[in-house]
């Protein structure tokens, strides 16, 4: 019968207890000399004996212990982890010590020898729960974390393989931690069978903890062909390794390191074979990404920084019990990707994150090469691997950033399109579609879908495989399926992107409605002003007897047609404007007496625009009426053509008209300037002695 979650977190809540309560009673079997000591090129220097010590008067600060019981003060009496000595002869020995020590500290026949030679009994004390130091609890802390959080995603997912080996990993790291914590936080002096059992303990701990770590990799978050036998390969190992070290079978103590540094390489190669696995499985991608990002991160800075250069017989650069934090982060960060926790989240600082990893990484691993093979200082070592790291690795990461973010800004290539088709569309609809084709686009889903029911923004959905996106109507929703045709999840840069692009197109939409409402409503008032002003117009042109009036009235209907049949769309066919202006000229030439000579170029198809018609036709209307009151002509010429995107007017009489030198600039004249100057064109009138005036009107013309 499968246990309930709550049963199993109350089970590894007592496991937990109780391996906390067993640390701490082993650790408080430990004496007490109270006093503090720091390191010294002789022995120990004393820098502090405690109120309640019971050597009170018996030292001093600043004295300089060299011997304990016959036993001589070296650095591996204090080491924090005994099997760093490396050398079985040495490892023997410390526990050797520890054993004679404790006994004379029982049999109250503790003594030291000073600097001076003078020989001072010590006395000892029992342990109290406030000895146990910070990093006691520390260490107790980090190993109940990590096992509750491993426990707690197995006891939700119980069916899950990966969730069982996280939760071995979890227990692993709950042994090795306690272990640890009981003699690497002495004071001084421990029982030696004590700490050798709890480093055998601690041994056995590490090494189950790795293995479990290569057999999650078997089946997380695929299961891999032969995984059985990867995981059975892995255990074994651990029992061999661990045998190898309980029996001290290996020539020293660094062969368990670099055995343990070989299994968990061999993690390397199932994280390569899971990921060629996921290569079209994005969500199970992502969840590797977090784990692998989790895994060697934590475990990278530990081998780093503690196994390394252990193996490599170097003093580690930081104390065992403080490195023990980054396994917990590890393990917060494998139960995320277990769980697939945000996992749109990773892609945002997952380059980040290693590219600041291995910087660090390859400048530690410069400097133990430089180190302890080419036998530089340390100063000179750090030195020249910073510079080697910073002349080689930073400028390579930032090339490939370069090449990544111009990947990703490319991405976006579309935008400029989507709104010159955003905001050029003319029905909703149109929009809408347009809206749809540019998500289609940007994104790539293996599937895009319109679906029923209206959303208020967009959403990222099943693990990121899904993004919902509002559609441009108050009825539907778009739902894309696996972007980048199903090679990653959306993160938060999509989501964030289509919102403003959402954005964008509702107010293109909301500027759409604005527009149809506006041509609805010049409709209607071009409707009115036919039906209105153009009959009433039409009235007074049949009443009226006077000339003046019924010519005032003629311009005023031409006029109010030109406006009334403004097309939708903004532009005229340049032949039917032409045709309009001909018959027009000849109309009131012919009422005058004067004939007309017109001529025009071919024009096809090409189109001109309602504004620069408009100025055109008042300009050619403006020039016949200052032809027809000032010029007393018989004939007019009138040639358009078009030449290199240029529409030219000339206008031509055979009248006496005033050189142009000599006019009094009036309303016609400044009329037709002003409105040429509105059309970015130029105007010129010329005389001839033979031909009268003429008028040259030069606009740039749109092509259709």
């Amino acid at each position: 019968m499968k246990a309930t979650p709550q049963q199993l977190l109350f089970t590894v809540s007592l496991i937990a207890f109780l391996a906390v309560f067993n640390s701490v009673y082993f650790a408080l079997q430990a004496p007490v000399l109270g006093i503090s000591f720091e390191p010294h090129e002789k022995g120990l220097k004393v820098l502090d004996i405690e109120a309640d010590s019971p050597n009170q008067n018996r030292l001093h600060a600043g004295q300089i212990l060299t011997e304990m019981n016959g036993i001589p003060i070296t650095p591996d009496l204090w080491i924090e982890e005994p099997d760093q000595l490396n050398q079985w002869t040495n490892y023997n020995a410390f526990f050797h010590k520890m054993t004679q020590l404790k006994s004379a500290a029982d049999s109250h026949s503790l003594q030291v020898l000073t600097e001076q030679g003078q020989t001072i009994p010590l006395e000892v004390r029992a342990r109290h729960l406030s000895d146990l130091p910070p990093l006691f609890w520390f260490q107790a802390f980090v190993g109940v974390c990590g096992f509750l959080i491993a426990a707690s995603v197995f006891a939700f997912r119980q069916h899950d393989d990966g969730a069982r080996y996280f939760a071995l990993a979890g227990l692993g790291m709950l042994i090795f931690s306690l272990a640890a914590s009981v003699y690497s936080t002495r004071e001084l002096i421990i029982d030696g069978q004590t700490a050798r059992l709890f480093s055998y303990t601690n041994q056995m701990g590490a090494i189950f903890f790795t293995a479990a770590l290569v057999a999650l990799l078997a089946v997380y978050p695929k299961r891999l062909r032969y995984s059985m036998a990867i995981i059975l390969s892995a255990f074994v190992s651990w029992l061999a390794i661990w045998g190898g070290f309980v029996s001290e079978s290996f020539p020293d103590i660094s062969m368990v390191y670099l055995l343990t540094l070989i299994l968990f390489a061999a993690s390397f190669v199932l994280a390569f074979i899971q990921w060629r696995q996921t290569k079209h499985l994005p969500v199970e991608r992502a969840a590797l990404k977090w784990y692998l990002l989790s895994i060697y991160l934590g475990t990278g800075l530990f081998a780093a920084l503690i196994l390394i250069p252990v193996t490599l017989e170097i003093e580690p650069p930081a104390s065992q019990g403080l490195m023990f934090m980054v396994f917990l982060f590890m393990f917060i960060g494998i139960a995320m990707g277990i769980t697939r926790y945000r996992l749109f989240d990773l892609d945002r600082w997952w380059v980040a994150a290693w590219s600041w990893f291995l910087g660090g990484l390859l400048v530690i691993a410069a400097d133990l090469v430089l180190l302890s093979y080419v036998g530089l200082g340390e100063a000179t070592s750090l030195a020249l691997s910073l510079a080697l790291i910073g002349w080689l690795y930073f400028p390579s990461r930032q090339w490939l950033l370069e090449r990544i973010q111009k990947k990703k800004r490319s991405r976006y290539g579309q935008t400029s399109r989507l709104i010159e088709s955003l905001f050029s569309a003319e029905e909703p609809e149109q929009l809408a579609l347009s809206w749809r084709q540019y998500v289609q686009d940007e994104w790539q889903p293996l599937s895009i879908e319109l679906k029923t029911g209206q959303i208020q923004s967009p959403l990222i959905e099943q693990h990121a495989q899904c993004m919902r996106i509002p559609y441009l109507d108050d009825q539907h929703h778009l739902e894309l399926n696996y972007p980048d045709s199903g090679s990653r999840l959306f993160n938060r840069e999509d989501h964030e992107s289509v919102i403003f692009l959402y954005e964008l197109a509702q107010q293109a939409l909301k500027g759409l409605k604005m527009r149809l409402q506006a041509l609805e409503e010049k409709h209607r008032i071009l409707g009115d002003l036919h039906d209105d002003v153009g009959s009433k117009l039409l009235s007074l042109l049949h009443r009226s007897e006077d000339p003046v009036n019924n010519e005032l009235a003629r311009n005023a209907l031409r006029d109010l047609r030109e406006v009334v049949s403004q097309p939708d769309q903004d532009n005229w066919l340049l032949s039917d404007k032409l045709s309009d202006w001909r018959i027009e000229a000849a109309e009131r030439l012919k009422d005058a007496g004067m004939t007309l000579n017109w001529q025009q170029d071919e024009c096809g198809l090409q189109e001109i625009s309602y504004f620069t018609a408009s100025h055109l036709g008042r300009v050619l209307r403006e020039s016949l009426n200052n032809i027809l009151k000032h010029s007393l002509a018989s004939k007019v010429d009138v040639t358009i053509r078009i030449n290199d995107g240029q529409l030219i007017l000339q206008v031509q009489d055979d009248g006496q008209g005033e050189s142009p030198e000599n006019w009094q600039t009036g309303r016609g004249v400044s009329n037709i300037r002003h409105r040429v100057k509105k059309l970015h064109g130029e105007v010129d009138w010329l005389q001839s002695e033979d031909t009268g005036i003429l008028l040259k009107v030069v606009v740039p013309i749109e092509t259709a």
